[in-house]
């Protein structure tokens, strides 16, 4: 597998995102984003490479790429393909249930029932409503965990973007900073700083702040939670940094989110 990694920000910088697209004998370099990817095979056959190899899925087959998972595209023959990236936080009691986990293997059997089901949703000419977007990502998630032997993330020290964005997804919670990130990984600050805004488009601060607001909306599903306590369990230092952030990053404030 190449060690050249590209780092797609515009499937990692927002929340509720949603695209969809139909690709005809795809092939896509190494990659990786914050979004879940979707694939399903409508015609021909497809390779996905990931840090465990390479997949063919075939008509009837899907595939799940994990936030942050290495993957590429190649397509020898011919395919046509259905491929819906979305935010983890639209399936956050997924994200949560397999933080720190993986499978080997990221292609399994759609089955004819969920594969004419996610085609009524997503071949449809208007996107549908976001009610139904999360029931059909929560089909797919479970289909996922049916078939998925989940084991522990392999730690990913092979590149310095991998370094950080591990460092970000294993400690978003703490009161972690660049000059945190730089200690930890043996970087100079001034130097990280640069290199993330360029490889990522965002500031690091604003970075993990996706990450915390993420967190934040899961924790506010239980709505008898205190919003002092969801601040600071997302690590938050206060509620004014929290108030600020989620408005900047959900567009409406915590209480507005919550009614």
């Amino acid at each position: 597998m190449t060690n050249t990694l590209m780092y797609q920000s515009e499937n990692s910088v927002q929340l509720d995102r949603v695209r969809m697209d139909l690709y005809t004998n795809f092939t896509f370099p190494m990659h990786i984003h914050r979004d879940l990817e979707f694939i399903l095979v409508l015609e021909g056959e497809i390779e996905i490479i990931t840090e465990f190899g390479g997949e063919t899925a075939y008509v009837g087959e899907m595939a799940l790429i994990l936030s942050n998972q290495r993957h590429a595209f190649r397509t020898a023959a011919a395919s046509k393909t259905l491929i819906c990236t979305f935010s983890p936080s639209f399936v956050n009691a997924f994200t949560m249930q397999i933080k720190g986990m993986i499978s080997q293997r990221c292609v399994f059997p759609c089955g004819p029932g969920l594969s004419a089901y996610l085609e009524s949703c997503y071949l449809s000419p208007m996107l549908p409503d976001k009610l139904t977007l999360k029931a059909s990502f929560y089909a797919i998630c479970a289909r996922y965990l049916q078939c998925a032997s989940l084991l522990e993330t392999p730690i990913r020290h092979d590149d310095l973007l991998n370094k950080l964005l591990l460092y970000v997804e294993e400690n978003y919670r703490d009161n972690i900073s660049l000059n945190s990130a730089s200690r930890a990984i043996g970087y100079d600050e001034n130097y990280l700083s640069r290199y993330f805004h360029q490889a990522v488009g965002i500031n690091f601060r604003q970075f993990v702040n996706q990450y915390r607001v993420e967190y934040a909306c899961h924790l506010m599903h239980d709505a008898s939670v205190r919003m002092a306590d969801v601040a600071m369990n997302s690590g938050f230092q206060n509620i004014r940094s929290f108030n600020r952030a989620f408005l900047s990053i959900m567009g409406k404030t915590p209480t507005e989110y919550m009614n």
